[in-house]
Parts: C-alpha cells; sequence; structure tokens
C-alpha cells in the first residue's frame, strides 16, 4: 500500500483515456507483497475498465529488473514513504525517465537531477507529469537521462558508498577502542 499502487492505477486509467496508443502497466510483486492487496488492486484495475492493459510480473531475480527498467517509456515511483531511493536509483542507471514522489529522502537527487516530480496522492499530477515526460523530445529526453546518471554515478556507485561505509565503521571503531 506505501507504493500507492491505487494512485498509480487510477493516473494510469486517466493517461490511457487522453491517449490514442495501447498502453501497458506493469506492476512487479516484490518484498511482502500479499494476495490479498493484489486481489484488491485487480479489482480496482477491473472497476477502472483497464484490467485488460495490467500485466502483473512474479518476483524477479535483481539481475532482469534492468531489462523491465530499460524497456519501460517511463517509470511510476510515488511512494508515501521510503528511506533509500532505490527505484529512483536503479531507473536512473537505466537512462529511464522516471516520475517520482518528492520525498525528503529524495532531495539530493531531485533538486539536482532532471526528475520530474509529483506528490504522491496526487492523481491529476501524475498524469500531467506521465503525458508530459512521454512528449518530450528525443534530445530533451536523452538529455535529461544523461544529467540523472551522472548524478548517479557521482553520487551513489555502490563501490564509492560502501568505501565511505568503510570508512565511517573504521572510524566508529577507533573512537570506540
Amino acid at each position: 500500500p506505501k507504493m500507492r499502487h491505487d494512485t498509480v492505477l487510477k493516473a494510469f486509467k486517466a493517461v490511457m483515456d487522453k491517449s490514442n496508443c495501447e498502453l501497458v502497466l506493469i506492476f512487479r510483486r516484490f518484498g511482502s507483497f500479499s494476495t490479498a492487496f493484489e486481489d484488491e488492486m485487480r479489482k480496482l484495475a477491473e472497476e477502472l475498465g483497464i484490467s485488460e492493459s495490467v500485466v502483473w510480473l512474479d518476483k524477479m531475480d535483481y539481475k532482469e529488473i534492468p531489462v523491465l527498467y530499460s524497456l519501460a517509456d517511463v517509470v511510476v515511483n510515488v511512494p508515501e514513504q521510503d528511506g533509500l531511493p532505490v527505484t529512483l536509483l536503479e531507473v536512473s542507471a537505466c537512462k529511464t525517465p522516471v516520475v517520482t514522489s518528492d520525498l525528503p529522502p529524495y532531495q539530493e537527487f531531485l533538486s539536482d537531477g532532471a526528475y520530474v516530480r509529483v506528490r504522491t496522492w496526487d492523481v491529476e499530477g501524475i498524469v500531467t507529469a506521465i503525458q508530459f515526460v512521454l512528449k518530450k523530445s528525443h534530445e530533451q529526453l536523452v538529455e535529461d537521462l544523461e544529467i540523472n546518471y551522472d548524478l548517479i554515478l557521482q553520487r551513489a556507485e555502490q563501490t564509492k558508498c560502501f568505501s565511505v561505509m568503510e570508512n565511517i565503521y573504521q572510524e566508529a571503531q577507533r573512537t570506540v577502542l
């Protein structure tokens, strides 16, 4: 529920209503994704008349996730809370556009990147953001994705982060001893 699948479904319905293209929404099961919650979201998709355009993927090996992100025209990531912007980082590393929540843990990236930010509960804002991304020129899209990719390399590259964490732990150990 904290990932706001209901809001994404409603926004997707609105985008579909305003588009003359065939669209597909893909949800990937992960973590403690419950059957009851999925059933509730499937029911909502049915009520919205979009169930034929919504695909539910089983849990995936993490090595397959970049392929999924790279195939997307846009990834919508609108959690109501999040401690670490893993999806934002992964999508940016795949050079795929992302519409994302304007959460405090994301600010380090959102303030300097070319991200499209929305309020988690704002269906119409999400619709507008998706349309904005899809209407960008190829040149502008490539430029924005390079900005985001470079930002991720500078601030979130795994070996750099691990090195920083290792230094913090070593300093803490020296302080304790």
